[in-house]
C-alpha cells in the first residue's frame, strides 16, 4: 500500500494481495473504504473532515486505487466526514518511468516525450509488483496516455 498526500487530497494505492474481499463487489469496497480511511488517518495523522469525492479505480491485475478529493468543509459538523464513492471497474493502467531499461527492453514499451510507458496487461504479476515500487502508476482519467495504447 502506498499513499500520496497533497494538501487535503490524497491517493491510496492498494495492491491486490492486500485486499481480502471481492474487488468486483461494490458493497465490499464501500464497507472497506471506511476501515482504510481510519487506518490512513491514524498512520499519517490526517484530519479527515468534510465532503470527499472518492473515485475507486479497480483493475484485476493491480488492485485498487482510491483517488480522494476534498470538495468542501462541513460548517455545522467539523468532525463529520461525508463520502461520495464512484467505482470504475476494469480501469486501464500504465506504468511510467524515465528509465527505458527498467522495463527490461520489453517490446511493448511506449515513449511519449522523455517518459516511457508500459501497459500492465503486458506484464506478469511479479513484474507488476516489482515495477509498481519504482514507477508511477497512470490510470484511466489520464486519457492522453491511453490514446497511446487504445
Amino acid at each position: 500500500m502506498k499513499v500520496d498526500i497533497k494538501n487535503d487530497n490524497f491517493i491510496i494505492y492498494v495492491n491486490k494481495y492486500l485486499i481480502n474481499y471481492d474487488m468486483k463487489n461494490r458493497k465490499d469496497i464501500e464497507e472497506n473504504i471506511k476501515d482504510l480511511l481510519i487506518r490512513i488517518r491514524k498512520i499519517y495523522k490526517i484530519k479527515l473532515s468534510g465532503y470527499y469525492k472518492i473515485k475507486v479505480y479497480q483493475n484485476d491485475l493491480y488492485g485498487l486505487i482510491f483517488d480522494c478529493v476534498k470538495e468542501d468543509d462541513l460548517d455545522f459538523f467539523p468532525d463529520l466526514c461525508d463520502l461520495k464513492v464512484n467505482i470504475l471497474y476494469d480501469s486501464k493502467m500504465l506504468l511510467e518511468s524515465d528509465d527505458f531499461f527498467i522495463f527490461n527492453n520489453n517490446k511493448k514499451t511506449y515513449k511519449k516525450g522523455n517518459k516511457f510507458y508500459i501497459n500492465i496487461k503486458d506484464l506478469n504479476e511479479l513484474e507488476i509488483i516489482k515495477l509498481s515500487e519504482f514507477c508511477k502508476i497512470k490510470y484511466c482519467w489520464q486519457k492522453v496516455f491511453l490514446k497511446l495504447l487504445y
